[in-house]
């Protein structure tokens, strides 16, 4: 068959599929805006059951640690009845638009995987770049150094720093001439692919302190896969 019908049918069938599904989803996209101190905000998606049979939840998997799924009510939705899938989002170092998914799977017959889709618009007085520290497994353990900018002048400052993996090591350097202040994220070991957040206290001129969250890594050049401790 010609490659370009064969592309044109996986096109449409995959527009389609959504359109006969059993399962009907409202809205399948969500966008969200946090303000300057929001860290958190919770996101409904809701569904329902227009099928003749019952129909199971099976799992539902989001793809950033950053969205928290909330307990199913039940598994099994009989026809006519709704539900909802209830996440929260937490905001991470990133700046600018960010875009996250969750993979449902379900035993709708029409269209048994679902893809819902968060966006999110964050404001922040202050940037980390890089957002995170990778080191590659085998290769030469060290450090690396992050910039922490507070880029709206809004007097935010880190005031301090957690590792939840004991392999890294974090410290705040003072400020340098840039006005940017230096955090240097130090990899104890690179002998075996380990992750972990970095917690940093962002302490703004009224004493208020919000936390910002970078990864570090040290990854297996042959795995995508990242478990962050």
């Amino acid at each position: 068959m010609n490659t370009k019908i064969v592309t044109f049918l996986a096109v449409f069938f995959t527009i389609l599929c959504p359109l006969f599904a059993e399962i009907q989803w409202d809205p399948m996209e969500q966008s969200i805006t946090l303000a300057v101190n929001q860290q958190q905000a919770d996101i409904k998606f809701i569904f329902k059951n227009n099928g003749a049979e019952p129909i199971a939840i099976l799992s539902a998997v989001p793809s950033c640690s950053c969205l928290k799924l909330s307990t199913m009510e039940k598994e099994a939705y009989q026809p006519g009845e709704e539900g909802v899938l209830e996440a929260r989002y937490t905001r991470t170092s990133r700046a600018g638009p960010q875009n996250y998914k969750i993979t449902v799977t379900t035993t709708d017959p029409q269209n048994p995987t679902v893809t819902l889709r968060v966006n999110v618009a964050s404001t922040t007085n202050y940037v980390v770049t890089p957002s995170s520290a990778h080191w590659v497994m085998g290769a030469q353990s060290g450090s690396k150094v992050l910039l922490f900018r507070d880029i709206r002048q809004a007097g935010v400052r880190p005031t301090a720093v957690f590792s939840t993996d004991p392999n890294f090591v974090a410290e705040i350097q003072s400020k340098n001439d840039d006005g940017a202040y230096p955090i240097v994220i130090t990899a104890i070991s690179t002998e075996k692919a380990t992750a972990g957040f970095i917690y940093i206290d962002v302490t703004a001129e009224d004493g208020t302190v919000e936390k910002a969250r970078i990864v570090a890594a040290v990854k297996d050049p042959n795995s995508q896969r990242v478990i962050v401790r």
